[in-house]
């Protein structure tokens, strides 16, 4: 055999080898990024693809195996000391890496020790270790890196040392494990080594693995790493190092470095926010690196203030393996193509169960929001948002724009092979086809004796339908657009979610009460005009929905109060339907909400000036409001420090009144701003007399703001009696979009120049006043995409900066946008 043919099979050895490192990478790539566990069908595809190149790579090995039996050696191939391993940011470890390097290099030191707590960043320190050893140690034979973990497997690890040693099959194959630690030893008299063992939990024999260092070289080493001290006696380590969690600073640095700039510097605010959540993580480098990382894609005050919230009372254990599994399959009970507003499918998954295991609905609704992120970036749900005007109701020029900002417009879908492999798992394998019915399937009345969970859009329906469905395991149905003008009264009592939104109905039958084990009941855009007094039978029921139910005048606090397990309600109304002055939400009804135990999400229309005060008056309601429209008839409202406080869950606030000319917010100066109005993110204030909104600066979170036909001279005033204002670069920190529309007396926005380091859209018309912008060549400098008025207005503005104006006038378009 020559010299040349033994080289090319070690080198064609030699790249067989990295075509499996290849390989395994991918794998492990497909299984720990791309994928979501085992149900995608891209990870199904790339599996494929991946094994079938297993299969040829076995065939090449099989072949070169055969090829390899030389009856003499001419070349021995060269062998490396070690490999370089990946190494994640060894920030504030360089005083640790020095001191153990000290014992590295010390021919007397045969075993170190490292320990500390889980997180701390051993295995980092061990990797950059072996790392330096591969570059610069010259003198060193071989440096081998074993994971030992919990249980240690002897023979596996021999094996990786035989393999670097290169000890031929014919002596070692046979052997008991007490010859094979003879052989080593053997072997490993002649050479220098250092053995590098991560995550010890016990002793390991060294003696049983071949390995006596009171009788090979010097310069020979054994580094293990473990949580535990009493570990490194047992080993019999000479030095042992602690290592310890990073300082305050050095930690807060090596966080800011994984969030990034971008994400760190999105709000005034963040700064202080990242300091808390740093000091959370308590100096652990794994903690600090994956939870900076995870908040680098969070923009803006409010999504900082609730990873810090869910970081104090987390327990970092995983969710069931049911729940995410649940949540992604349940999103093919839509039609394909179909566009899921977000909020409605977490108002699904809440209602269906899949989030119960949160101490609030306001956390599962966090989580639910973290469950869609974590599927888009899995690639299991696309996302986007809906284009154009998504009202349900359409009025004035100024409300249409209104509504086209305030519309919840964020919306996920599914691509449609991963919808049709979601479908077949969701019906057990394929095995059960009729366990979801969508659109033409459930048009089969045949089908849902079968049936699960329904989905039909019913535009097309039959409206003369008679017969009524048998369907006695029937969980879910989503029953939209439905022409049928009753509701059938033969539904499966195990029903648990019932969607009847925008149904042409116009009557509940009494028998709906018999549905007890019902948990969701969606009646928004109906025509009902009346709930049954057997709807307060339904004792399991959780989430009761009736916004822009026109015709519902009335409801019966009687039937309300029986509603034991409810946790959500929510009546929005359709503020020009108020006009007629058809719909009241009574103070009767008021006062049975607030005696409900469970109650904690609340959405509400209030126009009477009784229903305003018992608002105010309630702790209970002001904890549980998140949406709130109010029209009342009063001349003025106060709300006091204590009641801002409680409305800790407010959201969107919309406010009109012809009467209205004082709103008055009295706060505690001794306490920070932040502890007011934090979660508000939508204000529309609409045909009302106030002057200002000034108590806006108690509001870090609000992201859109939008005043039409109101009489206010000032959006912020200096002079604004129980309002201190603050720093101006705190206000408006959050603002994305500002809408200003019919304001004749509108002077100024605010004094001062404002950073709106978020805003991304301006609207402005029939403000003739206003001469003035608050911004300068610092201003929304990145975000902003847009500015929209009258072209005489903008060309009429006075600034102070000649670059911002400059700057500002690319960003400027005529006329109101497409809707």
């Amino acid at each position: 055999m020559t010299a040349y043919k033994v080289s090319d099979w070690f080198s064609r050895e030699k790249s067989m080898q990295n075509d499996a490192v290849k390989i395994v990478k991918e794998v492990e790539e497909e299984v720990q990024n791309k994928c979501f566990r085992w149900f995608c069908p891209k990870h199904c595809l790339s599996f494929d693809i991946v094994g079938r190149r297993v299969s040829e790579a076995l065939k090449e090995v099989s072949e070169l195996i055969n090829q390899g039996n030389f009856d003499s050696v001419v070349e021995k191939k060269a062998t490396e000391s070690g490999e370089e391993m990946p190494v994640d940011q060894t920030m504030g470890m360089d005083y640790n890496f020095e001191e153990v390097w000290k014992y590295v290099t010390d021919q007397t030191t045969g075993i170190i020790g490292v320990y500390g707590m889980g997180g701390v960043g051993k295995t980092t320190l061990l990797k950059k270790i072996n790392n330096e050893l591969v570059k610069t140690s010259k003198e060193v034979d071989f440096v081998l890196w074993v994971v030992v973990s919990k249980e240690p497997k002897l023979p596996e690890i021999q094996e990786l040392i035989r393999l670097k040693l290169e000890i031929p099959d014919e002596i070692w194959r046979g052997k008991n494990v007490d010859a094979k630690s003879a052989t080593m030893m053997k072997y490993l008299k002649e050479k220098i080594f250092v053995l590098l063992l991560d995550d010890l939990w016990e002793r390991l024999d060294l003696l049983k693995l071949g390995v006596d260092l009171a009788q090979i070289r010097d310069g020979s080493k054994v580094i293990f790493t473990t949580r535990s001290e009493g570990v490194c006696g047992r080993m019999g380590a000479q030095k042992t190092i602690k290592l310890e969690c990073l300082p305050k600073e050095v930690a807060f640095k090596l966080f800011r470095s994984n969030v990034g700039e971008n994400a760190f510097n999105s709000h005034p605010v963040i700064p202080k926010i990242a300091e808390d959540i740093a000091k959370e993580c308590e100096g652990l480098p794994l903690a600090l690196i994956t939870i900076g990382r995870a908040m680098s894609s969070r923009i803006g005050f409010s999504g900082w203030k609730r990873a810090l919230k869910e970081l104090r009372s987390y327990n970092f254990e995983d969710m069931t393996a049911d729940v995410f599994p649940q949540c992604f399959l349940y999103c093919c009970i839509f039609p394909e193509d179909y566009k899921i507003l977000k909020e409605e499918l977490i108002q699904l998954w809440i209602g269906e169960g899949f989030l119960n295991d949160f101490d609030s609905i306001y956390d599962a609704r966090h989580e639910g929001e973290n469950f869609i992120e974590i599927l888009k970036q899995s690639g299991l749900l696309e996302g986007g948002q809906l284009e154009g005007h998504v009202s349900k109701y359409g009025y004035d020029k100024f409300l249409m724009l209104h509504d086209e900002i305030f519309g919840s417009k964020d919306f996920v879908m599914m691509h449609d092979v991963i919808r049709d492999m979601a479908l077949w798992l969701a019906c057990d394998n394929g095995k059960k086809k009729n366990n979801i019915l969508v659109q033409e399937e459930a048009k089969k009345f045949a089908k849902w004796k079968e049936a699960k969970r329904i989905y039909l859009n019913g535009n097309d329906f039959d409206k003369d339908q008679t017969q009524n469905p048998f369907c006695p395991n029937l969980l879910t149905l989503l029953f939209r657009k439905a022409s049928w003008n009753r509701f059938p009264s033969e539904f499966s009592h195990s029903m648990q979610v019932l969607d009847l939104s925008e149904c042409d109905l116009n009557t509940l039958p009494g028998e709906i009460g018999s549905l007890v084990n019902l948990h969701y009941l969606n009646l928004s855009y109906t025509r009902i005009w009346k709930l049954p007094y057997e709807v307060g039978n339904l004792i399991n029921l959780r989430s009761l929905l009736l916004d822009f139910t026109d015709e519902l005048r009335y409801i019966s606090g009687d039937v309300v109060s029986r509603l034991l397990s409810l946790q959500i309600f929510s009546k929005l109304a359709n503020p020009y339907y108020l006009r007629d002055g058809n719909f009241y939400l009574q103070g009767s009804l008021m006062e049975k909400l607030d005696c409900l135990p469970y109650l904690s999400d609340v959405c509400l229309t209030l126009c009477s000036n009784e229903c305003v005060q018992k608002l105010l008056n309630s702790s209970k309601l002001l904890q549980c409001i998140r949406q709130l429209s109010l029209f009342p008839c009063a001349r003025s409202i106060e709300i006091t420090s204590s009641a801002i406080r409680k409305m800790e869950h407010l959201e969107s606030l919309e406010i009109s009144s012809s009467d209205l000319e004082k709103m008055e917010v009295y706060v505690d100066r001794t306490i920070t701003r932040r502890d007011y109005f934090d979660n508000l993110h939508h204000l529309h204030v609409w045909l009302c007399p106030l002057k200002d909104v000034s108590w806006l600066v108690y509001a870090p979170s609000l992201q859109i703001l939008s005043l039409c036909l109101c009489d206010m001279d000032a959006v912020i005033r200096g002079d604004s009696g129980s309002v201190e204002i603050e720093e101006s670069s705190a206000i408006f920190s959050s603002l994305t979009d500002l809408i200003l529309e019919k304001m004749p007396e509108l002077k100024y926005i605010h004094r001062g120049v404002l950073t709106f380091p978020c805003l991304t859209k301006v609207y402005i018309f029939g403000c003739p006043k206003l001469r003035r912008l608050p911004l300068d060549s610092r201003s929304a400098v990145n975000s902003l995409k847009e500015i929209r008025g009258e072209k005489d207005w903008w060309e009429g503005l006075h600034w102070d900066d000649e670059a911002a104006k400059h700057m500002f006038d690319l960003k400027f378009a005529e006329g109101y946008p497409l809707i």
